[in-house]
């Protein structure tokens, strides 16, 4: 079953002295003074594409995959999607209570799990097969160095493995560490975002070392996404639970020496990164009608605002896309930004 609708909207500029009207943002450029600096004249959203439902879907995961499209997770519609880079929208649903969250694609296929603990593979026609996991919440997923898929299952504390042909096999963490957001690292090795820790692990399943996250984080901050980037390091959103903590942007070396590099605004919670075509790193904040960037030069954190449209407070997901574009996943919208 697939519902499709192509939708064209004009290019919306940046908006760079205030919030869109009407946007209900927690935070706007004269409030997040947190940030290093503002760039007004870098990147405009130049495709806002409505994902058709009843309400927020949430797009909690993006993916540039098979059909140069944009493929997306929905949480809360209980589907996946694509969109083509000209709008058209394709959605097949997952099964009441799946909650898909995270989304990988390879070169013929897309991989996604979520809170509902089914790993999915879906055909670039939105043909899906599903692959149950007892009591599984599955966060990031990413494609090993040995071509397998790995995941994050936090409902388990443990990490995951999928073959091609779904053969499932799964590592046991620390209980109560909720793995959630893996990737693969400079050195080849996964690294894994646990609650309060960083974990790195060899792609037979052995865990090399656990640095503890708790030197630098507080008990109510927890890590959310980690990326690797060009300068041979990762970095990593933090945030807090108890709404008077800031939330922060980190990065983490090889060696295992974490450094908090950038603060935010209390409650606005960053989240997802990517790498964009300029080498530098961009991440979404959930209730901030912006992106955010590290640029890996100078070291300094910035954010763009966007002109954000149907509610939407700010960005879950975010993904490179094959024009080019940084493609964002808000509650009811995906957006492409231009930069």
């Amino acid at each position: 079953m697939k519902r499709t609708v192509a939708l064209a909207v004009a290019a919306a500029t940046l908006v760079s002295c205030s919030a869109p009207a009407g946007s209900g943002a927690r935070f706007t450029p004269q409030n997040a003074s947190p940030f290093s600096s503002l760039h007004a004249d870098a990147a405009r959203v130049t495709g806002a594409y409505f994902v058709p439902s009843f309400g927020c879907v949430n797009v909690g995961g993006l993916a540039a995959g098979p059909g140069k499209k944009m493929w997306f997770t929905e949480f809360e519609g209980d589907a996946i999607g694509s969109v083509t880079t000209d709008g058209t929208v394709s959605v097949y649903p997952t099964g009441s209570g799946s909650q898909p969250n995270g989304i990988v694609a390879r070169r013929k296929t897309v991989w996604s799990g979520g809170f509902g603990g089914t790993v999915f593979k879906s055909t670039a026609k939105g043909a899906l097969t599903s692959f149950p996991i007892a009591g599984a919440h599955i966060g990031n997923l990413v494609v090993g160095p040995d071509k397998n898929v790995w995941f994050g299952d936090y409902g388990n504390d443990k990490v995951g493995r999928i073959t091609k042909t779904g053969a499932i096999t799964e590592f046991a963490m620390n209980p109560g560490s909720y793995p959630g957001s893996i990737v693969v690292g400079p050195d080849k090795n996964f690294w894994i975002a646990e609650a309060r820790a960083f974990l790195k692990m060899s792609v037979s399943g052995a865990i090399l070392k656990v640095y503890n996250g708790n030197k630098k984080l507080t008990k109510n901050e927890t890590l959310d996404s980690i990326i690797a980037a060009p300068d041979g390091n990762l970095y990593f959103t933090e945030s807090a639970n108890d709404n008077q903590t800031p939330d922060k942007i980190g990065r983490i070396t090889t060696k295992g020496k974490i450094s908090e590099i950038a603060t935010l605004p209390v409650s606005s919670y960053p989240d997802r990164m990517v790498v964009g075509k300029d080498g530098n790193v961009y991440f979404t904040i959930h209730e901030m009608q912006a992106v955010g960037e590290i640029n890996l030069a100078s070291g300094k954190v910035s954010y763009h605002w966007l002109a954000m449209t149907h509610g939407d407070t700010g960005a879950q997901s975010i993904a490179e896309g094959p024009d080019k574009r940084l493609w964002l996943g808000g509650c009811y919208t995906i957006y492409a930004v231009s930069y």
